[in-house]
């Protein structure tokens, strides 16, 4: 058998070759057929989306790793995720936008991080939490909002984290 390669961003289709001049295959049926020598350059097929080769010669297309994608077919590299977006899933097309409460402050991310105690992120996508702001307070993590101090109470401070007499003082 003669193995030929692809070009950059194509594959081989499983089981596919080109054969010498007067070579023979085994047909489905048990009987054979003439391959041309030919035949393999017409069984080299695109990467799909999520996939890459880098070069030419590449046999199988690899599936981008986790933080990155190939949005269109037959890249020849993958793209990191932008702050604000993951992927957890190798082979992927496009990015998730991480939810209300988590972000990636970093391209390439596997996974978003929640916003810390005393901070939020009100929307989906977001590169960076922001601090809860004068009057409120926030105790929990991965939050979208924070919480007013109750009536006749109030927190000096941006990024309150507790929302009890200690961050939520009294007014005087």
């Amino acid at each position: 058998m003669l193995f030929r390669s692809c070009r950059a961003s194509r594959e081989i289709l499983a089981n596919e070759y080109a054969a010498e001049e007067g070579d023979e295959e085994d047909d489905s049926d048990g009987s054979s057929m003439a391959i041309a020598p030919s035949s393999f350059e017409n069984s080299c097929t695109a990467c799909a989306a999520g996939k890459f080769t880098r070069r030419a010669g590449g046999v199988v297309c690899n599936n981008c790793k986790e933080g990155k994608f190939a949005a269109a077919a037959e890249a020849t590299e993958c793209d990191k995720c932008a702050a604000g977006t993951f992927t957890a899933k190798d082979g992927k097309s496009v990015c998730d936008a991480c939810v209300a409460g988590t972000i990636t402050t970093l391209p390439g991310k596997s996974e978003c991080e929640d916003c810390g105690k005393g901070k939020f992120a009100s929307e989906t996508g977001k590169s960076e939490c922001v601090d809860c702001p004068q009057g409120q307070a926030q105790k929990g993590e991965g939050k979208t909002e924070c919480v007013a101090c109750v009536a006749g109470m109030f927190a000096k401070n941006k990024g309150t984290v507790k929302i009890g007499r200690a961050s939520c003082r009294e007014r005087v």
